[in-house]
């Protein structure tokens, strides 16, 4: 039997708590009458799209994680930085990308899914990718099943009806993106299993397909983290880390879930921690006491507000992070990796 022994679950469970106590005061905004099938727009509809989108050259891939907006009593944990505005740029600033083929958000998109309002208020925040006709796919944070997990994965479903099971692949000219659900307390024994096995399968499968030149996997938790707020998951590291570090066509991981910017090499692979949608930022262990070399080259305990763009070249895929201003006005763009296409 597959078992979830995921670390942090004791602050989960103090957070859904804290969640159910404040829940009145968390979930009273306005409703912007916002149909969870699409939005109307100067009166066209635009809902979200599933089609890969063609550009001229050089298409670019983005990954982004954690946007959700706080809510208030974390601002009591965690000092708060205009976050919703940071998350905003960022999204325009991907809606307006032309090289842009498909946007994928690594959990926590909403701060919490099980309530319409929320997923109302991420509608209103994507108008730009929507008209731009920018695909979207997801992975499964936590907050996507709090407070009430039935409710959450409801609105998850309609508002990503493409998505079906929760772990997928996506192709990119000749790069295999798979993503993962990593939320192993919400699984029961089977589909953890049945998971596991379409993942040990999909990996080997693109291994031994000559047209795939690159396997990039992600999903919510990450495997390694300095965060001093949350726990690296073992059940990421126990169940999706051993195909990962097996596949030879496998080379980057990316999770979110700590809200900062951080990477790690290990065996030489790349993992990334891109949790700087608009969270509230965490804090990191540096210096000696640090779990793991972190290869970021400012070594601060506190990051920024990020996204991820991975642009194909004819033969080479260029990893950068897209490091929002202090100002939220430009980006500062610092290549991370850059990974030959075999």
């Amino acid at each position: 039997m597959i078992r979830s022994t995921n670390k942090n679950r004791y602050s989960y469970l103090i957070s859904f708590v804290l969640e159910l106590f404040f829940i009145i005061v968390c979930t009273a905004q306005p409703q912007s009458g916002i149909s969870l099938s699409g939005i109307v727009i100067d009166s066209v509809r635009v809902p979200f799209t599933s089609t890969i989108r063609e550009v001229r050259s050089d298409p670019s891939i983005i990954f982004m994680s954690d946007m959700q907006s706080p809510l208030w009593f974390e601002k009591i944990v965690s000092s708060s930085d205009n976050n919703e505005k940071a998350t905003q740029f960022m999204l325009d600033n991907i809606g307006r990308d032309m090289t842009v083929a498909a946007l994928f958000l690594l959990g926590d998109l909403t701060a919490l899914g099980s309530f319409k309002s929320y997923w109302d208020d991420f509608y209103e925040k994507t108008i730009e990718l929507r008209k731009a006709y920018i695909p979207l796919f997801p992975a499964l944070g936590n907050h996507e099943y709090e407070p009430f997990e039935s409710k959450g994965k409801e609105h998850f479903a309609e508002t990503f009806p493409y998505i079906k099971p929760e772990w997928y692949s996506k192709r990119i000219k000749n790069i295999e993106i798979i993503i993962l659900n990593s939320n192993y307390s919400k699984l029961d024994e089977n589909r953890q299993i049945e998971q596991l096995k379409w993942y040990q399968e999909t990996i080997k499968k693109f291994d031994a397909d000559s047209t795939v030149g690159l396997i990039i996997v992600g999903c919510h938790h990450s495997p390694y983290t300095n965060s001093r707020i949350v726990e690296p998951s073992s059940e990421v590291q126990t169940y999706f880390l051993p195909p990962f570090l097996k596949s030879t066509k496998a080379k980057i991981f990316i999770s979110g879930h700590s809200h900062a910017f951080e990477h790690f090499r290990k065996e030489n692979k790349d993992f990334l921690v891109i949790g700087g949608g608009g969270g509230l930022l965490h804090k990191l262990k540096t210096g000696k006491q640090q779990q793991w070399e972190d290869l970021y080259p400012v070594k601060s305990d506190k990051r920024f507000f990020h996204y991820v763009r991975c642009t194909i070249s004819s033969d080479t895929l260029h990893v950068n992070v897209m490091k929002l201003s202090p100002d939220r006005k430009r980006f500062d763009t610092l290549n991370i990796v850059n990974i030959g296409l075999n």
